[in-house]
């Protein structure tokens, strides 16, 4: 199962960078086009707009895989050790409910724009959306797994490791 993860998270980062790359050669290369020659490609803008919103929503599940979202956690660390578990499982609770709202909500939106292409590239806008359904599916799996590792003790939240740390020091 590490191994599926390691190699899942890896292909992630690898199609990530490429985004960003391809993305920074369309824009850096259009503007020299548009500066330097009065001429740019018509459709990069738009592309570029796709690849910004698949960097981003893939960008957002690679952030969650590895924590790095931001977390308040002033109210965590000052309750005992029972209470800090039961709210780690709340938080993925309120997560998996609202990715899944999210989800819903793609889901309506690819319905409802159905057959509309963008104008420059004649690509689907739906591919928009599903960026974010594939997003919000993600983050579902990575959620129901990692509390699957949390109950069987395979899996330590950061700042539970954190104050057990501290309790050690004292």
């Amino acid at each position: 199962m590490e191994s599926i993860s390691k190699y899942i998270n890896l292909t992630l980062k690898i199609i990530i960078g490429t985004i960003l790359v391809f993305l920074i050669l369309l824009v850096f290369g259009n503007a020299i086009l548009r500066y330097l020659f009065n001429s740019g490609i018509v459709w990069s803008e738009e592309l570029a707009r796709y690849l910004f919103v698949w960097l981003v929503f893939l960008g957002a599940v690679l952030a969650y895989r590895d924590k790095e979202h931001i977390i308040v956690d002033i109210l965590i660390l000052n309750v005992p050790r029972p209470v800090q578990k039961i709210l780690y499982i709340f938080s993925n609770l309120i997560v998996c409910i609202s990715m899944i709202m999210f989800f819903y909500g793609t889901i309506l939106l690819i319905n409802l724009n159905s057959g509309i292409l963008g104008p420059a590239t004649g690509l689907p806008i739906n591919l928009l959306y599903i960026a974010g359904g594939v997003c919000a599916f993600a983050i579902v799996i990575l959620v129901i797994v990692q509390s699957l590792q949390f109950f069987k003790g395979t899996y330590t939240p950061q700042w539970l490791r954190e104050t057990e740390l501290e309790e050690d020091e004292i």
